[in-house]
């Protein structure tokens, strides 16, 4: 399995993330290269911590506008 389809296969288990292989998979590429310095598959395992600590609520998360600032600041922490 190549680096994308791992990442695709864990972005799909996130909890409550709305997985669109025809959104997702462009998005993951893109990010893999503007942030080559980032550790995806260790941000996506917080980020999958961080959706699960969430109460349930009425509010509506943009879960892919949400994912690129994640990977965004991860990129800011990174060395």
């Amino acid at each position: 399995m190549n680096e994308l389809s791992a990442l695709l296969e864990r972005l799909k288990s996130l909890d409550g993330y709305p997985f669109d292989p025809l959104k997702d998979a462009p998005l993951i590429e893109s990010l893999l290269r503007e942030f080559p310095d980032v550790d995806f598959a260790e941000e996506l395992a917080r980020l999958s911590i961080w959706l699960s600590d969430l109460a349930p609520s009425s509010r509506r998360i943009h879960h892919r506008l949400l994912l690129r600032k994640w990977i965004y600041t991860a990129s800011k922490r990174s060395p």
